[in-house]
């Protein structure tokens, strides 16, 4: 543009304009070299910025690396000169198996450590056994259709007659996926409709056959696949299932009622009677030391016809409730003793506990709290205007039951039912109801002397339940494997 005027400029002048020209001439060198060098300066500037903000950023980088470097060498530092027994003190001191094996993806060190080993795991449960009643373990209900206290039927012909559903208390909701539903709790197992026939600890067994069964973990989705159980007498229609676990360590020794996990053995049981009013019962004892069925036959004074499906395994004994339709005693198996050294003997009910109508089925339970056995009876006292809660613990060592709660629940709604369905199996001042009042029906929990219902899923009302109990110890417990024969 500069130039464009300056020769229009000379043009107009005429003659003169050699001179004049040469003038205008200089005038546009002069002008460019300023142009150009005002045009340097600004580019120099800029690369002298961006030069300083990369000697700026190479420093901050430097510096980065030297904090991470003196972090990775103070952390390289610090595992060298910690030992491993130091190391096992302080992983045994987390709260809970989720957070020992976030630790142990540190190195690979750390996991050799934790991942499975029977010391690891010995050391936590004896560190944490002295705090066993100040700090609840995690538990998780599993609600599986009605409670059946006799029947010729095999029950898993009855398992999805209702629907299930799972209750996880806070401490379980952490060690289960986020995705556990009704539907999927047991989908791990690969078969449709698993029935659970018992529970021991985080354990459970189930049917897939009447000749199929399966130990699992849901925790760990660990399971292992029984050996064909044996066909034990003439019809197989009568029977009962239930199983043991007992520590195969030495954990435990000289400690009273204490239970280690960190190396188990266990036993399956299943009894069949011929016909309703036999005494002559079948018994088939899978053992998981020699991956074998053993099969005996003994006669006992109750049929087992009375024996109510749903066992209760305590210290290696399984406990039946007995009787048509109600509680007229508990029969006590003991898989590991022979037939004729008192495999099996009844318990008598507590003297004050209630008979007739009292003692139906849909009125009492067995279970177990704290690691002992319990019977709860729960009924509605016209005389008293109200339900009517009693508990009493066994006293294996002489036989006999002591009474821990009587005491009196008044209805919220006059409309409202309860029914029993389950002890806490953690905290013996706390029962789960089914419960039906003009709102909903629902599962709720009580903790006697609160008044207070606390409401812990819907589900449609029945009178009666069954529900089992799974209680998570600090490590997972790990199913040992059955040798293929």
């Amino acid at each position: 543009m500069v130039e464009q005027r300056l020769m229009k400029k000379a043009e107009e002048h005429g003659g003169g304009g050699g001179r004049q020209s040469e003038r205008l001439r200089k005038k546009q060198l002069e002008v460019e070299e300023g142009e150009s060098a005002a045009s340097e300066t600004v580019n120099s500037r800029k690369r002298k910025r961006v030069l300083q903000g990369e000697e700026e950023e190479e420093e901050e980088e430097e510096e980065e690396e030297g904090g991470s470097g003196a972090l990775i060498a103070a952390a390289k530092f610090i595992l060298s000169v910690v030992s491993d027994d130091l190391l096992v003190e302080i992983l045994v001191r987390l709260p809970d198996s989720r957070f020992i094996m976030q630790c142990g993806l540190v190195s690979k060190r750390w996991f050799s450590l934790v991942s499975n080993s029977p010391y690891f795991i010995g050391k936590l449960n004896h560190l944490h056994h002295h705090h066993r009643q100040k700090s609840q373990l995690p538990y998780t209900l599993l609600i599986r259709g009605f409670f059946c206290s006799s029947n010729y039927t095999p029950p898993y012909q009855f398992a999805h007659s209702y629907p299930s559903r799972e209750f996880f208390s806070q401490k379980s909701k952490l060690l289960h996926p986020s995705s556990s539903s009704s539907s999927g709790y047991l989908d791990f197992l690969g078969f449709p409709r698993p029935y659970v026939l018992s529970s021991f600890d985080d354990l459970l067994l189930v049917q897939r056959t009447p000749n199929h069964f399966y130990v699992c973990n849901p925790v760990t989705r660990q399971s292992v696949l029984l050996p064909e159980a044996p066909r034990c007498g003439k019809k197989d229609k009568i029977y009962r299932c239930g199983f043991v676990c007992e520590a195969s360590c030495s954990c435990g020794e000289g400690i009273s009622r204490y239970y280690c996990n960190c190396s188990i053995k266990y036993k399956v049981v299943l009894l069949t009677s011929d016909g309703k009013r036999d005494v002559v019962t079948h018994a088939a004892i899978f053992s998981s030391e020699t991956g074998l069925w053993n099969i005996s036959t003994f006669c006992f004074s109750v049929s087992l016809y009375l024996w109510h499906v749903t066992s209760v395994a305590i210290d290696g004994v399984l406990y039946f409730a007995f009787g048509d339709l109600e509680f007229r005693g508990v029969v006590a198996f003991d898989p590991s003793k022979k037939c004729d050294l008192g495999q099996c003997r009844l318990i008598s009910l507590p003297k004050n506990f209630g008979r007739g109508w009292q003692a139906k089925d849909t009125n009492a339970r067995l279970g177990m709290v704290l690691g002992r056995l319990r019977l709860s009876q729960f009924f509605w006292s016209k005389k008293a205007d109200s339900f009517v809660l009693k508990a009493w613990q066994f006293d294996n060592d002489v036989s006999s039951w002591d009474l821990v709660h009587h005491v009196s629940l008044k209805r919220i709604h006059e409309s409202s039912l309860l029914y029993l369905i389950s002890l806490h199996p953690e905290d013996g001042d706390v029962v789960f109801f089914a419960r039906k009042d003009p709102h909903e029906s629902d599962i709720c929990e009580y903790k006697i002397g609160s008044n207070n219902y606390q409401h812990v899923c819907k589900y449609p009302i029945q009178k009666s339940l069954r529900v089992f109990t799974l209680v998570h110890p600090l490590w997972p417990t790990k199913i040992p494997i059955v040798a293929p024969l």
